[in-house]
């Protein structure tokens, strides 16, 4: 690592406080690029692991933006974070059917690796419903593990398609007010539906949101038949994804992949992109999965509605 942790520090204030130096985001790109080794060493890790325990699942990784790290950092409610302590720049989400597989997988993890922190956001205030594990590999690196259930990942992209928004702290007009409601209604609903024996037997009505939306009609029926294809038909295919999603129009307009051997161009493509596109008009993500196209489709759907 050519900077120390000192000046990882440092940089995340400067960013933080919005007094950046010119090679500034040229530094925070060169520490975010330092996680992809060990995120797809343990991506197979955790792959290999969850064969073992014979369920389905569908599993992808991914390298934090950079406009999302700056607004993390910027955030009121992240005022004092220290970016070098910062959890979740290299992440990677798994995809369950429902609580019984999580509640089995979380337990599990944390008797088979060595995790630094564990939150458990399903019985909390907020709307957001998941299980957070934080994975210390062997040279101390953190890697977030998002363990969710299919309808914890439902509400998740519902709220990502909304962006900043969805996660203001206090909603100042009509518009940011109705997205509050919807997603504080969605959140409910399916932790009345996840509390439930059979969620197949609930009822898919719901109010005028839930009409106009219809996060349980068509979005959720395709999440879960993504979710099947994927978790039951399991290749061997570890790959890169770049990922161009155009906001505006809400359309996925560039999809490369990379093999493993490829690593160094597809990092250098991944920065070429960023550094070309307005990241406030484009998503420019960064993948690593095993498990094929169809796996995205339940990890990042939004991208491909």
């Amino acid at each position: 690592m050519e900077i120390s942790k000192k000046s990882i520090q440092k940089l995340g204030k400067r960013i933080r406080d919005e007094i950046e130096e010119p090679t500034d985001r040229e530094s925070l790109i060169k520490y975010r690029n330092y996680f992809r080794e060990p995120l797809v060493k343990i991506n197979a890790d955790l792959s290999g692991f969850i064969n073992n325990l014979n369920m389905n699942y569908v599993l992808a990784g991914r390298l934090k933006r950079i406009k999302s790290i700056v607004r993390k950092l910027r955030r009121p409610s992240s005022h004092n974070m220290d970016l070098s302590r910062m959890g979740d720049i290299a992440g990677t989400r798994v995809i369950l059917n429902d609580i019984s597989d999580q509640d089995k997988l979380v337990k599990k993890i944390q008797e088979n690796f060595e995790t630094e922190k564990i939150i458990d956001r399903r019985d909390g205030d907020t709307n957001y419903r998941a299980v957070h594990i934080l994975i210390k590999n062997k040279e101390s690196i953190i890697i977030e593990l998002q363990v969710r259930t299919i309808l914890q990942q439902l509400w998740a992209d519902e709220s990502e398609t909304y962006g900043e928004q969805a996660k203001q702290e206090k909603f100042i007009d009509m518009k940011t007010r109705q997205i509050e409601i919807y997603l504080k209604d969605l959140s409910q609903e399916i932790k009345k539906r996840e509390s439930a024996k059979n969620e197949q037997n609930i009822s898919l009505e719901g109010g005028v949101i839930y009409r106009k939306k219809l996060p349980f009609g068509m979005k959720y029926e395709n999440l879960r038949k993504s979710f099947d294809n994927a978790s039951s038909n399991v290749v061997d295919d570890n790959l890169f994804h770049i990922l161009t999603f155009q906001l505006q129009e809400q359309e996925l307009i560039n999809h490369d992949t990379y093999e493993l051997n490829e690593e160094e161009k597809a990092i250098s493509e991944f920065n070429r992109i960023n550094s070309t596109l307005d990241e406030d008009r484009y998503d420019i993500v960064f993948i690593n999965t095993n498990m094929g196209k169809e796996a995205l489709k339940v990890t990042h759907p939004r991208f491909f509605i």
